[in-house]
């Protein structure tokens, strides 16, 4: 399991490392650098197992984007990740952080 992570992300007017070079991105929609951030942001945020679970879904669908470094380390890079992709990581981020009492129906005494 994957216990840490660091994201990449390519700044406005920086740019990339020649490792990290995009992947092309034909027919598809460019995903928005806010976009990009939020993500980042949200996946700070989730426990050892989520983060586990995020991290085999992202090598499952992009694994251009995922790189095991050393030990239990890895580093996402969010820039090669393309908005189909994206969106699939998305929606599994989302299911990860669905509250478990939603699923119980509350019932009044």
């Amino acid at each position: 399991m994957v216990r840490t992570f660091l994201p990449s992300i390519v700044l406005p007017g920086v740019p990339p490392k020649a490792a990290a070079s995009p992947v092309s991105k034909s027919n598809s929609e460019e995903i928005k650098y806010s976009d990009k951030i939020k993500f980042t942001d949200r996946i700070k945020v989730l426990k050892p197992e989520e983060l586990g679970v995020l991290v085999s879904k992202i090598s499952e669908v992009c694994p251009a984007a995922f790189k095991e470094t050393e030990g239990e380390k890895a580093q996402i890079y969010v820039d090669l990740i393309d908005s189909d992709s994206f969106k699939i990581i998305l929606t599994a981020l989302d299911n990860l952080e669905e509250p478990e009492d939603s699923l119980v129906k509350k019932v009044k005494i």
